[in-house]
């Protein structure tokens, strides 16, 4: 049997066991954190045992009486709205909700001041949402800290910067065992707690871009196209780097067995001039993404099939657009992310200069640059181009998703110049 028959059995036997895990309901690591919780250990007792992740320790019955909080979710109609739009982007994971003991322990220390709603499911993903409903999060002062650098032995801890004569330090203020790492929005009045769950579990990221980076309409966006922002947890799919305003994003394209087999399976392969090396890459399974082993990728030794790329162009998942074809510009706007008011450019001889620089650009690697300062080119014929140019030092601009071009150092100085962009470096984005 020759390679590629190898490896599409062995991706049909991945992607059958990976649909029998993430949709047959509660099992082994569920039952196992509730039954712990069932014993009636609170937060405080835990943290006087060995540090050991609540997954993989029997806590032992101390006989304490452990309230109950309940799932806020059904009253709150906010937390129901921002966790159905987080798991979206987890369609492959099927999520119920955190039995009320094992949510009662993860938050015990917060009860008072946050309405909490879990969720869990039985391939180990698991979160906690929370709502401030205090008048000020008791938390909007503290910082993040662990015990330990092993992320399997540590647990997220609260503390507070004390200053004393012999210098600072940082007091414990609040420990939240079993639970990994938290995220938050700037007055900490939205929370999200994550559990231990398996490695690139990215759902706590999605929390990040609906609360502090308003990007709703975005993830919807990306839904509707069959796309989305985390990894599959399971099966083939496209990895895909972009630019987009401004700002780097990684998206994702849920592949079924037979779409993958036809869409790799084409000899033909795709013109990369357009496309940077590391733009797309498919994976057999999430594993593989973790090994860092993909089975095709847009590199220039081993080039996309012809087919992949018609797929991605025809679904409006990725774009790709050449230099030559920056023509008949009427009308540049610019935004940079250093200053509030807008850069209009309307004089033809500036237009036509500009457009000369920019149809002599060569293609090159996208590098780290902050490619942040965003310029808008309005065609005679009522459509417009989006560039996104580097605002440090660097000399390149992204064309299309995922394509960098430069004119050379001189070139690009004197078209900042001709444009009126003054040169700063953003801070970090």
């Amino acid at each position: 049997m020759n390679r590629t028959g190898k490896t599409w059995i062995f991706v049909s036997t991945v992607l059958a066991c990976g649909l029998v895990l993430a949709c047959g309901g509660y099992t082994a690591g569920y039952q196992t954190a509730l039954k712990k919780c069932q014993a009636g250990v609170d937060s405080e007792q835990f943290l006087q045992m060995t540090g050991t992740p609540l997954s993989d320790k029997e806590l032992e019955n101390k006989g304490v009486e452990n309230e109950g909080v309940e799932n806020d979710a059904a009253g709150d109609d906010e937390l129901f709205r921002l966790a159905a739009a987080m798991e979206k982007q987890q369609p492959q994971i099927c999520y119920q909700d955190m039995d009320d003991r094992l949510l009662s322990f993860y938050t015990q220390p917060l009860q008072d001041s946050y309405a909490f709603y879990g969720r869990f499911s039985n391939t180990g993903h698991g979160y906690i949402l929370g709502r401030c409903t205090a008048e000020k999060s008791p938390i909007e002062d503290l910082s993040v800290s662990w015990e330990t650098e092993d992320y399997n032995q540590r647990y997220v801890r609260l503390v507070s910067e004390q200053v004393q004569e012999t210098g600072s330090g940082l007091e414990p203020v609040i420990a939240l065992p079993g639970i990994k790492d938290i995220q938050w929005n700037e007055d900490r009045t939205w929370i999200c707690l994550q559990i231990d769950q398996p490695e690139q579990a990215e759902i706590d990221g999605v929390f990040d871009r609906l609360v502090n980076r308003g990007q709703e309409t975005y993830l919807e966006g990306l839904q509707e196209n069959g796309a989305q922002s985390t990894a599959p947890v399971q099966g083939p799919f496209v990895q895909m780097r972009k630019w987009m305003n401004g700002m780097s994003a990684v998206e994702y394209v849920p592949l079924s067995q037979e779409r993958a087999e036809e869409l790799l399976g084409d000899e033909q392969k795709a013109d990369l001039e357009q496309i940077d090396p590391f733009a797309i890459e498919v994976y057999a399974n999430l594993e593989a993404k973790i090994d860092s082993m993909p089975m095709e990728a847009a590199w220039k030794e081993s080039p996309i099939s012809q087919a992949l790329w018609d797929y991605l162009e025809s679904q409006d998942l990725f774009h790709a657009e050449r230099p030559e074809n920056i023509s008949g510009i009427k009308r540049i706007r610019i935004r940079q992310w250093n200053r509030e008011q807008e850069i209009l450019v309307e004089d033809e001889g500036t237009i036509r200069e500009v457009e000369r620089i920019l149809q002599g650009s060569a293609f090159t690697d996208v590098s780290g640059c902050p490619y942040a300062d965003l310029v808008y080119l309005e065609k005679q014929d009522g459509t417009s181009m989006a560039l996104q140019f580097a605002a440090d030092g660097c000399d390149g601009f992204i064309l299309g998703d995922y394509a960098c071009y430069t004119p050379g150092r001189a070139e690009w100085d004197r078209m900042r110049n001709l444009l009126g962009m003054e040169l700063a470096v953003p801070a970090d984005r």
